[in-house]
């Protein structure tokens, strides 16, 4: 109740202040200086692998600014991508998101690319994210570009839905101390410290440490417990500008957490299921290097290498990964109507996993080859009026083979406020390690008289590719000064979706202690499905110092089983994505540097067949608010909090083992010191 009063008090004094038209802040920060012009007008790289300005991006692009992020008060990455409109970030339990655009979410959502200034950190595993895992100084975070929509084209297999790359402030940005401490009744404590200093002419680094210990409800099988979670991390960068023509950018990263969890496992004797109570732990290190050269005024080359090490160790499967990826870019610009892209990339992944009565991989070690080209051909059909964007990437990977990702895109800009799009394009999401060499155990059904019968879900070395053809259309317009409006319209036909097709009866397996029968479940390709929906944004500056945004999002979905039977698992996607989402923020500067934002989130409900025995998530709203106060530019006091309309279920339905939380209000207070 208190959270509530808080929130309306704000809310009156925002009314207040913005009738009484009250003397803003004086800060450097301040919302009026950041016009939609100028934010209209930020430059992405996500689509093209170039700068183009978010005006003139043929697809739907949205931009959450270091600024967003400072005034959402939201503290963890997963929960930031709040944020951006058409996506779909679900809450499963207090340290595992379910997060994609247009469908298809999972735990593991798998046709969604996720990358970290260009290193891409899905799990070749599942081909999905572990968010948890995901972490960084967020004041470092200077922008994160989401695309809604394919982006294979340029990024490769798995950038089927969309692609969000998660892009660092440069060294240069982030010169001198930082340092943030802050508590509530979630986050128990987190702190990090930050230093940013010079090498030499040109040449500029920072290094980083940051800690986080959290606490979460445990689930709905133990209430009143609490779970905890924990990371500590560090990294660095460094920038160095080493002629007028080259620059080189390094940056390391290293983590160690660990994080209490619960799961229902099915077991091979009575009662043929167990509750597992453990802490996992997670540990990794990531290396990048990227060398720019501007070979002439109208040639660039880009040289990028990394290294990434992630470990994790749980009951159901212990896993280590050592991924090494080198990509190389070149483009050309012919006068000002012609501009050219092409490069190579190759990629090595070598994995070993450590198996569970429940879950196994055959092989145990399993080293995988990435190969890929690249070429990109953006026409000026008419000089600042129309452009044509074609290209393409083939790829060859050790499952598949040869898979081949065209697009082409029409820009249309008739006036300088006015942007329309359309784009056609091929993705594919390759099988992951998972889908080609695991089983886990999936249900035991006892038998009064006979030996229980073992559900095994089985995967096969066949498996294939699934593909998408996108249709997309958009429109951007500022309508004026203080009014902006984007629409995005999209219909997805997919092939070749994976399935689950069950044999007729059980076998018998002699080789088990006990005896047993095993229903064998084989994942297969064949479903089929299309999407469609609408996703609108709007922003509007109704005061000087008040911005206001919303946005809302529609998807649609029909699956069509291939042949082989019912399957769950399909018809599951019809369900496990809310029909209807959206958002609305409130962003106000007061006088004396004070600033008070609030946002609300809202969904349908989603619903699957879980055996968890939990079979849906309903529809919310969620309210969340941010104070902050500045008595001086170096100085920052904050507070905090979410889910202020109190207590709910968890957003998503685990489609495994793993116990869904309850979602609580939260509360923090943050103070921010640079020097």
């Amino acid at each position: 109740m208190k959270y509530k009063c808080l929130v309306l008090a704000a809310v009156g004094y925002v009314s207040a202040m913005a009738q009484t038209g009250g003397a803003g802040p004086q800060r450097p920060e301040d919302l009026a200086e950041l016009s939609l012009e100028q934010l209209l007008r930020i430059e992405v790289t996500s689509v093209s692998k170039k700068e183009q300005k978010l005006s003139e991006v043929a697809a739907a692009v949205y931009v959450i600014t270091q600024e967003d992020i400072r005034r959402s008060g939201l503290t963890t990455i997963a929960e930031i991508l709040r944020l951006a409109p058409g996506l779909q970030v679900a809450r499963a339990d207090g340290d595992k998101w379910a997060i994609s655009s247009r469908g298809f979410n999972s735990r593991f959502a798998n046709k969604m690319l996720v990358l970290m200034d260009g290193r891409s950190v899905y799990s070749s595993m599942f081909s999905g994210v572990y968010w948890e895992s995901q972490d960084t100084l967020v004041e470092d975070i200077e922008r994160i570009e989401v695309i809604r929509g394919p982006g294979a084209s340029m990024w490769g297999a798995n950038a089927v839905n969309g692609v969000i790359n998660i892009i660092t402030k440069k060294a240069e940005q982030t010169q001198g101390l930082l340092s943030v401490a802050g508590a509530g009744n979630q986050e128990r404590g987190f702190g990090s410290l930050r230093y940013g200093g010079t090498l030499g002419p040109g040449a500029y680094y920072r290094v980083y440490s940051k800690y986080f210990h959290r606490s979460f409800p445990a689930d709905r099988l133990s209430p009143g417990r609490q779970r905890n979670w924990q990371m500590p991390s560090g990294g660095f960068r460094m920038d160095w500008a080493i002629n007028k023509r080259d620059s080189l950018m390094l940056l390391g990263e290293i983590f160690n957490g660990s994080a209490e969890q619960a799961a229902e496992v099915p077991t091979l004797s009575p009662p043929y299921r167990a509750r597992i109570d453990e802490r996992n732990h997670a540990a990794g290190e990531n290396w990048l290097a990227r060398w720019e050269r501007q070979v002439s005024e109208d040639a660039r080359v880009d040289l990028q290498v990394y290294y990434d090490r992630y470990k994790r160790t749980e009951a159901l499967l212990g896993q280590a990964f050592d991924t090494v990826d080198v990509e190389f870019q070149h483009l050309l610009e012919f006068k000002s109507r012609h501009e050219f892209q092409w490069g190579l990339g190759h990629r090595v992944i070598s994995d070993a996993v450590q198996s569970s009565p429940q879950v196994r991989l055959n092989p145990s070690r399993y080293r995988e080859n990435l190969s890929s080209v690249f070429l990109q051909d953006d026409w000026h059909l008419v000089t600042d009026r129309l452009h044509l964007t074609v290209g393409a990437r083939l790829e060859r990977n050790a499952y598949t083979g040869f898979e081949f990702q065209p697009t082409a895109r029409l820009l249309w800009t008739p006036t300088r406020r006015h942007t329309g799009w359309a784009a056609v394009s091929r993705a594919v999401r390759t099988p992951s390690r998972a889908e080609m060499h695991a089983s886990f155990l999936a249900l035991v059904i006892p038998s009064g008289f006979g030996p229980p019968v073992a559900v095994m879900n089985l995967g096969r070395g066949d498996a294939q590719s699934e593909g998408l053809i996108a249709y997309e259309a958009g429109y951007r317009v500022q309508a004026s000064s203080r009014v902006s409006l984007d629409l995005a319209a999209f219909y997805n036909r997919y092939r070749n979706l994976v399935g689950t097709r069950m044999s007729s009866f059980p076998e018998p397996d002699y080789r088990s202690q006990p005896f047993r029968l095993v229903l064998p479940v084989y994942r297969v390709n064949g479903h089929r499905a299309e999407t469609r929906g609408l996703e609108v944004a709007a922003s509007w500056d109704a005061h000087k110092h008040w911005r206001l945004r919303a946005s809302y999002s529609r998807l649609d979905v029909k699956a069509h089983l291939g042949a082989g039977g019912v399957d769950v698992g399909a018809a599951n996607l019809e369900t496990i994505n809310p029909k209807h989402h959206g958002q609305i923020h409130s962003f106000l500067d007061l006088p004396r540097n004070w600033s008070v934002n609030v946002a609300a989130y809202a969904a349908t409900s989603i619903s699957a067949f879980g055996i968890t025995g939990l079979s849906n998530a309903p529809g919310y709203v969620r309210l969340d608010a941010h104070l902050s106060w500045r008595p001086k530019p170096q100085l920052e006091f904050s507070m905090g909090a979410q889910n202020l309309l109190g207590s709910r279920p968890a957003e998503f339905v685990h489609e495994h083992f793993f116990q869904p939380t309850q979602i609580r209000p939260a509360a923090y207070g943050k103070i921010t010191w640079r020097y």
